[in-house]
């Protein structure tokens, strides 16, 4: 997912022919779908202390946020306290 959001991503910055569509439409279309999905497993990431996990999912959420613009926002209330609770973590085993 990580790579084909990546590619998504690089398209619409190499492609801005201004037909009034672009590869980030694939992306807002299933957006509400992907960020539950990817909310879950940040949250699965964060109980069981996996930070390789924690990192993927945050890289693939960054990579879609850029994507999807305006409409993150109505994500970011969801996203901010998992992201607290990520640095009150990473504070607590070092």
């Amino acid at each position: 997912m990580i790579n084909f959001a990546n590619g998504l991503h690089n398209e619409d910055e190499e492609e801005e022919d201004g037909n009034g569509e672009d590869n980030s439409d694939i992306i807002k279309i299933y957006s509400d779908q992907l960020f539950d999905i990817l909310v879950n497993l940040l949250k699965k990431g964060i109980d069981s202390n996996y930070e390789p996990m924690q990192e993927e999912v945050m890289n693939l959420l960054s990579t879609v946020a850029q994507l999807i613009e305006k409409e993150f926002s109505k994500y970011f209330n969801v996203l901010i306290p998992l992201m607290m609770q990520i640095l009150i973590n990473v504070g607590t085993t070092n």
